[in-house]
């Protein structure tokens, strides 16, 4: 089964790896998932899975990518580079762009992770997209979709599920995992389409998603987006 958002991120890997300048560090996309295998997720959990990442899954059980700019470029272009680039502060030779979306199972069901919420806070009641919830609430709720972050996992993306299948969405985790205010909320297409569109450079995340209480905005829809101003400059000129 292919689905429409693998196939924008089968595509836009191509295109990475065709770049002159790039150097591809690690690429694996996961078999796809077992019908019955999600259904059996979804009984476990009592979460529906939205239809467009159930697709998803089902052509790609998980994708990771990792590039990097190749060794060897001389000073002048990585100067341009540098001045044309995304975060002024990025580290260029380290990992430049990286996806890591987790086997469904795995995200859904916390393998590798739990929500960094201690006994003195759980309680804390907040106010998260216009609904009131405590910390433990939003923290049970929360499970990581994309671990970009490839050095310490300080950064990712999380969806926020809801028992109703059409109520899921998508947020940036900060300050290593514990810093859900700084992120606009957005849906899973949109994520994916503004990954796709930004070449999964790391400081893009940032450049889409970052904005302090962005829950409290309308969710970023793709349709609010302008495709042509997402790509990064050094892909402008491939």
């Amino acid at each position: 089964m292919m689905s429409h958002l693998f196939d924008h991120v089968r595509k836009s890997m191509e295109a990475i790896k065709a770049h002159p300048l790039i150097t591809v560090e690690q690429e694996a996309i996961g078999d796809p998932a077992a019908p019955d295998m999600i259904e059996r997720l979804e009984m476990v959990t009592s979460l529906y899975l939205p239809q467009d990442i159930k697709e998803f899954y089902l052509a790609a059980d998980g994708v990771t990518f990792r590039y990097r700019l190749r060794d060897g470029l001389d000073e002048a272009t990585l100067r341009s580079i540098r001045e044309n680039g995304e975060q002024l502060d990025f580290d260029y030779s380290g990992t430049l762009g990286s996806i890591r979306l987790l086997p469904i199972q795995e995200s859904l069901l916390d393998l590798h992770w739990k929500p960094p919420t201690t006994a003195q806070d759980a309680g804390t009641r907040i106010d998260f997209a216009g609904t009131e919830l405590s910390l433990a609430e939003l923290g049970a709720r929360t499970k990581l979709l994309d671990r970009y972050e490839p050095v310490n996992d300080a950064e990712a993306i999380a969806l926020i599920t809801d028992p109703d299948p059409d109520q899921w969405k998508v947020l940036m985790l900060d300050q290593y995992l514990a810093d859900w205010q700084n992120s606009r909320l957005t849906d899973f297409r949109t994520y994916i389409l503004a990954m796709c569109a930004t070449r999964f450079t790391i400081p893009s995340r940032r450049r889409v998603f970052s904005k302090y209480r962005g829950d409290k905005e309308e969710m970023l829809r793709w349709e609010m987006l302008a495709e042509e101003d997402l790509l990064p400059a050094l892909f402008k000129k491939a």
